[in-house]
Formats: C-alpha cells, sequence, structure tokens
C-alpha cells in the first residue's frame, strides 16, 4: 500500500513538472524579445561556456535577420547572439550506446563575445534543418 501511495505520488510530480515546462516554453514563446523571428522553435540549452554565467533549460531558439536568441521565460533569462560571428556545428552524442541518427545530434553554436570564445549547446528537433538555418 506504500508502495502505491509513493508511486502515485511520483507520478503526481513528474505530471506538474511537465505541465510546468510546457506553460513556461508557452510564455516564452509570447515574450516580446521573440517578436519578428523568421523561425522559433523549443530548445532545451544543455550549457553554455564563456559567459560568466549558467544557463540550462528549456525555452525558446529564434532566428532573426542579424541575430540568434535562445529565451528561457522563468526564471527569466536571454542569450542573443550576432549571426556574423556565430559558428554552427552538429555535435554527436558523447555517450557511444545511444543512436547515431542525425535527430539525436545537439546543435553547438559558438561565437566570440568582447574577446572571449563563448559557445553553447541546444537540443532542437531536426538539428541538420537549423543548422541550416543558421547559417543562411
Amino acid at each position: 500500500m506504500i508502495a502505491l501511495i509513493v508511486v502515485g505520488a511520483v507520478a503526481l510530480v513528474v505530471v506538474a513538472v511537465m505541465g510546468l515546462s510546457f506553460v513556461m516554453v508557452r510564455r516564452a514563446d509570447e515574450d516580446p524579445a521573440l517578436i519578428g523571428a523568421n523561425a522559433s522553435t523549443v530548445a532545451n540549452c544543455l550549457g553554455v561556456e564563456g559567459l560568466g554565467r549558467s544557463l540550462v533549460g528549456t525555452g525558446t531558439l529564434a532566428v532573426f535577420d542579424d541575430e540568434v536568441r535562445f529565451v528561457i521565460a522563468a526564471p527569466r533569462q536571454e542569450v542573443r547572439i550576432a549571426r556574423r560571428r556565430l559558428t554552427v556545428t552538429l555535435e554527436r552524442p558523447r555517450d557511444a550506446r545511444r543512436s547515431s541518427s542525425a535527430d539525436d545530434a545537439s546543435l553547438r553554436l559558438a561565437w566570440t563575445e568582447d574577446g572571449r570564445r563563448c559557445s553553447a549547446e541546444f537540443r532542437v528537433p531536426d538539428p541538420a534543418t537549423w543548422r541550416n538555418l543558421l547559417l543562411r
């Protein structure tokens, strides 16, 4: 009986977290910083380097004519990257046991900001298409 209660409580927490994640991503899509984007998608930021701060979570990756933006609704976080400074590669999963299909790849963005080398890695749907879109 206790095991059933524990399983039920865990399931309730999982559903609540997933629901909250969906609401936060939806709020990010309505963010004023994303108005006028040429394209956008839900993205999971796996981490950043060189920005002097941490950024991990699910948000919206948006492409504009002159920059790329990643916005997380709550807590409010945003990264803007000038496209003229951007290089984009597909990174294969480091775990060799995972599938090596293109859909399992992550999108790695690298750029220079104030003389610092910066990078961010994202999981997006159809990463090869997003790579091509970002490099146009």
